[in-house]
């Protein structure tokens, strides 16, 4: 491939921000076979680029981002053929910057450099410094940077600050050449004051716009270049301009919107000097004050889950005696964060029974996707228990995690003993277990499907039917069926409300799903028509499925 030709074809945006992806390297699993290009280019997605291609020739191109669905050449088909050009050149381009110049007019150059400026404001103060005169003094001046930007937003949103999706890419590709020319030349100049203030300001700009659907991965793209920004100038600050950059996050992190995460990212892992650590420490502990004024639910379990997750982060940074993390850990068990540091707190003191206790709770009280945070190290647990400890210590610590409806200490036990030996330790360690104690779970986890039988047929009710007969069918599907019935009769003569006839019913329908049950429940139904028919609710919740 050639620059003569591909470049033609995308719009000077679209190439800009294509440059900007390959230069990140995020172009992977380039192949180049047989005129086709294929490849990977990350971002927030991943998107899978092909381009048929014939010697210099793009002959067409494809790709997974939404811009490219509407037939249109994109950013990362521009990155791809970026780095296409790098592989194939192996000798350089004929046609040179100078013999480009040499061929143009003064005015083709005037015309084609003004055309560039207003496609790219950020060129304007590159140039300015070119000439040697800048009137405004924007090498200096704060305010000079803050009106290049607010010219581009103005460009771009036409002073709304809504991003419509058209012009998503040029807005990104602008603002992102500003924030990193702009940085790079002051850094140069070792005004890194400046260039932090800079930073911040971009990302204040960023926090006041609203993007159109479909732009999510500009949004990321904006959020990472002053996450990059930052880190850069902040590794370059000494501690005078450290503390100015700190309290300015203090102060603003909180209105950074969709950069507020990512900014408080920055601030905790780049800030380590131990004033700053203290500040940190006293900031989020206010912070968790402000939470419970709070008035939406989720809004207020959200910002306890964060404020707990930074304060624990300080106070761990500053190294703060483990004693006193531990009793805010107590204090906040309800969140994941708190009761994770505790129970590692816990372990630490080799306090196993805390610590299987707290994953044990907090696994049945958390949500479906935050579970495996305590599943996975509590069987780890397990695991490592079943290993190491005594079998005094083992049977104690079964007695606790079965009293909390858990079976994993003991599948962990029982995997970890030889077969043979296994009915002895299971005898000594179940010796532990208080009188009245349900073995009806664990006679599932050993398969003892008589016995779990003869336990589930003694209760009353269906509820232990119901957890069990998973594990009793088919083999036993004759007898499940009869108890069925049993519970459906009994269950009917006392039944008096709709809610209780609406239970019945569903109870008929399970009976229903058996094998061999469909024949027993319309026998049931026919039963209680005859005797029930004088209770029209009744009739009319069993009228629905039977």
């Amino acid at each position: 491939m050639g620059t003569v030709d591909w470049e033609t074809l995308f719009e000077p945006q679209i190439i800009k921000r294509g440059w900007d992806y390959y230069q990140q390297d995020l172009v992977t699993n380039f192949r180049h076979r047989d005129g086709q290009i294929t490849a990977t280019v990350l971002g927030s997605k991943r998107y899978q680029v092909t381009l048929d291609v014939d010697g210099e020739r793009l002959l067409a191109g494809s790709c997974t981002c939404p811009y490219a669905a509407g037939d249109r050449y994109c950013k990362h088909m521009a990155a791809v053929l970026f780095m296409a050009d790098d592989v194939a050149a192996n000798t350089p381009d004929e046609t040179t910057v100078a013999a480009l110049l040499k061929r143009a007019t003064d005015q083709q150059v005037r015309d084609f450099l003004a055309q560039m400026m207003q496609v790219d404001p950020g060129l304007m103060p590159q140039f300015a410094q070119q000439l040697g005169r800048d009137p405004h003094k924007p090498g200096t001046d704060l305010s000079d940077y803050q009106h290049q930007l607010d010219q581009v937003m103005l460009k771009y949103t036409g002073g709304t600050y809504f991003v419509d999706y058209p012009q998503g890419d040029a807005l990104t590709t602008a603002i992102g050449d500003f924030l990193a020319q702009t940085v790079r030349r002051l850094l140069a100049a070792k005004q890194v004051k400046l260039a932090v203030e800079v930073v911040n300001q971009v990302a204040l700009s960023i926090a006041e716009l609203v993007f159109d659907d479909g732009l999510e991965d500009e949004t990321m793209w904006l959020v990472d270049a002053c996450v990059h920004a930052w880190r850069r100038v902040l590794k370059s600050a000494d501690y005078r301009v450290k503390k100015a950059a700190f309290d300015w996050f203090l102060a603003d992190v909180l209105r950074l919107g969709v950069v507020a995460t990512d900014a408080l990212t920055v601030m905790f892992d780049t800030f380590l000097e131990p004033d700053f650590l203290q500040e940190k420490v006293d900031w989020t502990a206010h912070q968790l004050t402000i939470v419970p004024q709070i008035q939406d639910r989720r809004e207020r379990q959200r910002q306890r889950n964060r404020w707990v997750k930074l304060h624990l982060l300080a106070m761990q940074q500053l190294k703060l005696p483990p004693a006193k993390i531990e009793r805010f850990c107590v204090g906040y068990l309800s969140t994941k964060q708190a009761r994770l540091a505790y129970v590692a707190l816990r372990l630490d003191q080799q306090d196993y029974a805390t610590a299987v206790r707290q994953l044990i709770l907090g696994q049945q009280a958390a949500s479906s996707w935050d579970r495996a945070d305590f599943s996975d190290p509590l069987r780890q647990l397990y695991r490592q228990l079943a290993q190491t400890v005594t079998l005094e210590l083992q049977r104690s610590l079964l007695v606790l995690s079965y009293s909390l409806g858990d079976t994993g200490f003991y599948q962990a036990l029982k995997r970890q003993c030889a077969p043979e030996q296994w009915p002895q330790r299971r005898q000594y360690l179940l010796a532990g277990l208080p009188q009245g104690t349900d073995w009806l779970p664990l006679l599932a986890v050993d398969q003892s499907t008589p016995d779990l039988l003869a336990g589930v047929l003694a209760r009353p009710g269906l509820q232990a039917v119901q957890a069990y007969q998973r594990f009793l069918l088919p083999q036993f599907a004759p007898q499940l069926v009869e108890k069925y019935v049993q519970e459906l009769y009994q269950a009917a003569q006392s039944a008096k409300s709709r809610t209780q006839y609406h239970q019945l019913v569903a109870w008929l329908t399970d009976l229903v799903k058996l094998p061999g049950g469909r024949p027993a429940a319309n026998q049931v139904a026919r039963d209680w028509r005859q005797r029930y028919h004088r209770r029209s609710a009744m009739m009319d919740e069993l009228n629905v499925y039977f």
